[in-house]
Protein backbone atom coordinates (compact mmCIF):
# COMPACT_ATOMS: atom_id res chain seq x y z
CA UNK A 1 0.00 0.00 0.00
CA UNK A 2 2.70 2.38 0.81
CA UNK A 3 4.71 1.62 -2.11
CA UNK A 4 1.72 1.88 -4.40
CA UNK A 5 1.08 5.69 -2.36
CA UNK A 6 4.54 6.41 -3.40
CA UNK A 7 4.49 5.32 -6.95
CA UNK A 8 1.45 7.11 -7.47
CA UNK A 9 2.62 10.40 -5.82
CA UNK A 10 5.88 10.32 -7.88
CA UNK A 11 3.76 9.96 -11.37
CA UNK A 12 1.86 13.04 -10.23
CA UNK A 13 5.04 15.48 -9.58
CA UNK A 14 6.62 13.86 -12.89
CA UNK A 15 3.31 15.02 -14.72
CA UNK A 16 3.48 18.44 -12.99
CA UNK A 17 6.57 19.07 -14.00
CA UNK A 18 6.67 17.43 -17.37
CA UNK A 19 3.42 19.43 -17.92
CA UNK A 20 4.55 22.39 -17.62
CA UNK A 21 7.84 22.05 -18.97
CA UNK A 22 5.87 20.58 -22.13
CA UNK A 23 3.65 23.63 -22.53
CA UNK A 24 6.26 26.05 -21.90
CA UNK A 25 9.21 25.36 -24.06
CA UNK A 26 8.11 21.64 -25.62
CA UNK A 27 9.98 18.96 -23.94
CA UNK A 28 7.54 17.08 -21.89
CA UNK A 29 9.95 13.81 -22.18
CA UNK A 30 12.63 15.17 -20.37
CA UNK A 31 11.26 14.59 -16.97
CA UNK A 32 8.05 12.13 -17.74
CA UNK A 33 10.02 9.49 -20.08
CA UNK A 34 12.95 8.91 -17.39
CA UNK A 35 10.71 9.05 -14.96
CA UNK A 36 8.13 6.10 -16.51
CA UNK A 37 11.82 4.59 -17.06
CA UNK A 38 12.99 4.44 -13.56
CA UNK A 39 9.50 2.61 -12.84
CA UNK A 40 11.21 -0.31 -14.77
CA UNK A 41 8.63 0.31 -18.14
CA UNK A 42 10.95 -0.80 -21.45
CA UNK A 43 11.14 2.05 -23.69
CA UNK A 44 8.33 1.57 -25.98
CA UNK A 45 6.18 1.31 -23.19
CA UNK A 46 7.13 4.26 -21.60
CA UNK A 47 6.69 6.26 -24.49
CA UNK A 48 2.96 4.82 -25.16
CA UNK A 49 2.51 6.15 -21.61
CA UNK A 50 4.07 9.22 -21.46
CA UNK A 51 1.82 9.66 -25.01
CA UNK A 52 -1.28 9.36 -23.73
CA UNK A 53 -0.99 11.11 -20.38
CA UNK A 54 0.92 14.27 -22.53
CA UNK A 55 -2.61 14.36 -24.02
CA UNK A 56 -4.48 16.08 -20.79
CA UNK A 57 -1.45 19.08 -20.89
CA UNK A 58 -2.39 19.65 -24.33
CA UNK A 59 -5.80 20.48 -23.21
CA UNK A 60 -5.22 22.54 -20.20
CA UNK A 61 -2.35 24.57 -22.12
CA UNK A 62 -4.86 25.26 -24.68
CA UNK A 63 -7.22 26.69 -21.84
CA UNK A 64 -4.57 28.85 -20.24
CA UNK A 65 -3.55 29.86 -23.73
CA UNK A 66 -6.77 30.70 -25.13
CA UNK A 67 -5.75 34.50 -24.82
CA UNK A 68 -2.77 34.48 -27.25
CA UNK A 69 -5.39 32.11 -29.27
CA UNK A 70 -7.51 34.80 -30.20
CA UNK A 71 -7.09 35.27 -34.50
CA UNK A 72 -5.37 31.98 -34.88
CA UNK A 73 -8.72 30.29 -35.56
CA UNK A 74 -7.53 30.72 -39.87
CA UNK A 75 -4.09 29.77 -39.20
CA UNK A 76 -4.73 26.45 -36.54
CA UNK A 77 -7.39 25.49 -39.64
CA UNK A 78 -4.75 25.38 -42.42
CA UNK A 79 -2.34 23.37 -39.80
CA UNK A 80 -5.32 20.78 -38.94
CA UNK A 81 -4.94 18.68 -41.82
CA UNK A 82 -1.28 18.00 -41.61
CA UNK A 83 -0.89 17.11 -37.88
CA UNK A 84 -3.40 15.03 -38.48
CA UNK A 85 -1.90 12.97 -41.42
CA UNK A 86 1.15 13.45 -39.75
CA UNK A 87 0.78 11.81 -36.04
CA UNK A 88 -1.34 9.02 -37.60
CA UNK A 89 1.68 8.31 -39.58
CA UNK A 90 4.19 8.45 -36.76
CA UNK A 91 2.28 6.73 -33.94
CA UNK A 92 1.83 3.66 -36.82
CA UNK A 93 5.56 3.89 -37.41
CA UNK A 94 6.50 3.32 -33.58
CA UNK A 95 4.93 -0.11 -34.08
CA UNK A 96 6.76 -0.88 -37.80
CA UNK A 97 10.20 -0.28 -36.65
CA UNK A 98 11.73 -2.80 -34.23
CA UNK A 99 11.68 -1.99 -30.73
CA UNK A 100 16.16 -2.11 -30.39
CA UNK A 101 15.41 1.02 -33.38
CA UNK A 102 13.69 3.07 -31.39
CA UNK A 103 15.96 2.47 -28.09
CA UNK A 104 19.02 3.78 -30.15
CA UNK A 105 17.51 7.06 -31.65
CA UNK A 106 15.90 8.10 -29.08
CA UNK A 107 18.84 9.31 -27.41
CA UNK A 108 19.48 11.44 -30.83
CA UNK A 109 16.53 12.88 -31.12
CA UNK A 110 16.50 14.26 -27.50
CA UNK A 111 19.92 15.27 -27.88
CA UNK A 112 19.46 17.24 -31.04
CA UNK A 113 16.21 18.96 -29.31
CA UNK A 114 18.52 20.23 -26.52
CA UNK A 115 21.12 21.72 -28.76
CA UNK A 116 18.24 23.42 -30.69
CA UNK A 117 16.76 24.59 -27.44
CA UNK A 118 20.63 26.15 -26.26
CA UNK A 119 20.89 27.66 -29.90
CA UNK A 120 18.07 28.30 -31.66
CA UNK A 121 18.85 29.71 -35.02
CA UNK A 122 17.98 33.17 -35.69
CA UNK A 123 14.64 33.91 -37.26
CA UNK A 124 13.92 37.58 -38.52
CA UNK A 125 10.07 38.34 -38.24
CA UNK A 126 10.49 40.75 -40.96
CA UNK A 127 11.69 38.00 -43.89
CA UNK A 128 8.57 35.80 -43.21
CA UNK A 129 6.86 37.69 -46.17
CA UNK A 130 9.31 37.64 -48.01
CA UNK A 131 10.37 34.41 -48.52
CA UNK A 132 8.43 32.07 -49.91
CA UNK A 133 11.21 29.09 -50.07
CA UNK A 134 11.59 29.81 -46.04
CA UNK A 135 7.32 29.56 -45.75
CA UNK A 136 7.47 26.27 -47.88
CA UNK A 137 10.39 24.69 -45.72
CA UNK A 138 8.84 25.88 -42.15
CA UNK A 139 5.70 24.11 -43.32
CA UNK A 140 7.50 20.77 -44.51
CA UNK A 141 9.08 21.24 -41.61
CA UNK A 142 5.93 21.57 -39.29
CA UNK A 143 4.62 18.38 -40.69
CA UNK A 144 7.80 16.03 -39.82
CA UNK A 145 7.22 17.68 -36.64
CA UNK A 146 4.10 16.21 -36.33
CA UNK A 147 5.37 12.75 -37.71
CA UNK A 148 8.02 12.64 -35.48
CA UNK A 149 4.87 13.54 -32.18
CA UNK A 150 3.36 9.81 -33.60
CA UNK A 151 6.40 8.25 -33.33
CA UNK A 152 8.46 9.08 -29.50
CA UNK A 153 7.68 13.27 -29.88
CA UNK A 154 10.53 14.10 -27.21
CA UNK A 155 12.03 17.94 -28.37
CA UNK A 156 8.78 17.94 -31.17
CA UNK A 157 7.54 20.94 -29.76
CA UNK A 158 10.62 22.77 -29.79
CA UNK A 159 11.25 22.37 -33.41
CA UNK A 160 7.76 23.17 -34.24
CA UNK A 161 8.19 26.54 -32.27
CA UNK A 162 10.82 27.14 -34.92
CA UNK A 163 8.40 26.15 -37.69
CA UNK A 164 5.75 28.06 -36.51
CA UNK A 165 8.36 31.14 -36.20
CA UNK A 166 8.47 31.26 -39.53
CA UNK A 167 4.88 30.98 -40.16
CA UNK A 168 3.21 33.00 -37.61
CA UNK A 169 4.34 36.88 -36.95
CA UNK A 170 4.07 37.66 -33.37
CA UNK A 171 5.75 36.93 -29.89
CA UNK A 172 6.62 33.97 -28.48
CA UNK A 173 4.23 33.85 -26.01
CA UNK A 174 1.35 33.65 -29.05
CA UNK A 175 3.50 31.26 -31.28
CA UNK A 176 4.00 28.64 -28.26
CA UNK A 177 0.31 28.94 -27.76
CA UNK A 178 -0.17 27.96 -31.49
CA UNK A 179 2.34 25.23 -30.76
CA UNK A 180 0.25 23.77 -27.47
CA UNK A 181 -2.95 23.73 -29.85
CA UNK A 182 -1.35 22.10 -33.18
CA UNK A 183 0.16 19.50 -30.37
CA UNK A 184 -3.40 18.59 -28.99
CA UNK A 185 -4.25 17.67 -31.57
CA UNK A 186 -1.04 15.32 -32.61
CA UNK A 187 -0.63 13.79 -29.30
CA UNK A 188 -4.47 13.05 -28.75
CA UNK A 189 -4.54 11.50 -32.88
CA UNK A 190 -1.30 9.51 -31.69
CA UNK A 191 -3.15 8.43 -28.32
CA UNK A 192 -6.10 7.26 -30.11
CA UNK A 193 -3.37 4.67 -32.69
CA UNK A 194 -1.97 3.66 -29.07
CA UNK A 195 -5.12 2.43 -27.59
CA UNK A 196 -5.59 0.07 -30.90
CA UNK A 197 -2.42 -0.97 -31.25
CA UNK A 198 -0.82 -1.93 -27.92
CA UNK A 199 -1.71 -2.90 -24.15
CA UNK A 200 -1.62 0.54 -21.98
CA UNK A 201 -0.59 0.32 -18.55
CA UNK A 202 -3.96 2.69 -16.90
CA UNK A 203 -2.63 2.80 -13.44
CA UNK A 204 0.78 4.87 -14.88
CA UNK A 205 -1.05 6.78 -17.21
CA UNK A 206 -4.26 8.25 -15.19
CA UNK A 207 -1.94 9.72 -12.31
CA UNK A 208 0.54 11.05 -14.51
CA UNK A 209 -2.21 12.55 -16.80
CA UNK A 210 -3.60 14.43 -13.82
CA UNK A 211 -0.14 15.80 -13.43
CA UNK A 212 -0.06 16.81 -16.88
CA UNK A 213 -3.23 18.48 -16.62
CA UNK A 214 -1.55 20.64 -13.85
CA UNK A 215 1.50 21.44 -15.34
CA UNK A 216 -0.03 22.01 -18.23
CA UNK A 217 -1.76 24.92 -17.32
CA UNK A 218 0.71 26.33 -15.71
CA UNK A 219 3.23 26.02 -18.52
CA UNK A 220 1.76 29.25 -20.48
CA UNK A 221 1.76 31.62 -17.22
CA UNK A 222 5.37 30.40 -16.75
CA UNK A 223 5.96 31.49 -19.54
CA UNK A 224 4.49 34.99 -19.20
CA UNK A 225 7.21 35.72 -16.40
CA UNK A 226 10.31 33.83 -16.59
CA UNK A 227 13.11 34.67 -19.53
CA UNK A 228 13.19 33.21 -22.33
CA UNK A 229 16.67 32.33 -22.31
CA UNK A 230 16.27 30.92 -18.43
CA UNK A 231 13.56 28.21 -19.96
CA UNK A 232 16.01 27.45 -22.93
CA UNK A 233 19.40 27.19 -20.52
CA UNK A 234 17.61 24.64 -17.89
CA UNK A 235 15.55 22.55 -20.52
CA UNK A 236 18.31 22.33 -22.87
CA UNK A 237 20.78 21.89 -20.40
CA UNK A 238 18.71 18.84 -18.79
CA UNK A 239 17.80 17.58 -22.21
CA UNK A 240 21.65 17.25 -23.16
CA UNK A 241 21.91 15.21 -19.90
CA UNK A 242 19.45 12.68 -20.48
CA UNK A 243 20.52 12.31 -24.12
CA UNK A 244 24.24 11.02 -22.99
CA UNK A 245 22.53 8.79 -20.17
CA UNK A 246 20.39 7.24 -22.72
CA UNK A 247 23.06 6.85 -24.64
CA UNK A 248 25.42 5.25 -22.42
CA UNK A 249 22.30 2.92 -21.50
CA UNK A 250 20.87 1.89 -24.87
CA UNK A 251 24.12 2.10 -27.29
CA UNK A 252 26.85 0.96 -25.65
Amino acid sequence: MVHWILTLCWLVLAGIAAGTISSAAGLASLVSYPALLLMGMTPVAANVTNSLALVTSGFSAVLSSRHELKGQERRLLILLPMTIVGAILGALLLFALPATVFKMVVPFFIGLAGIIMLFPPRIHQKEQHTTLFRRLGAWGLAFLVCVYTGYFGAGGGVVMLLALFAIIPGNFTQVNAVKNAVLVVANLLTAIVYLFKTTIAWQFVIPMACGFFIGGYLGPVLVRHVPDKVMHLIVGGGAIILAVVLFCRYCL
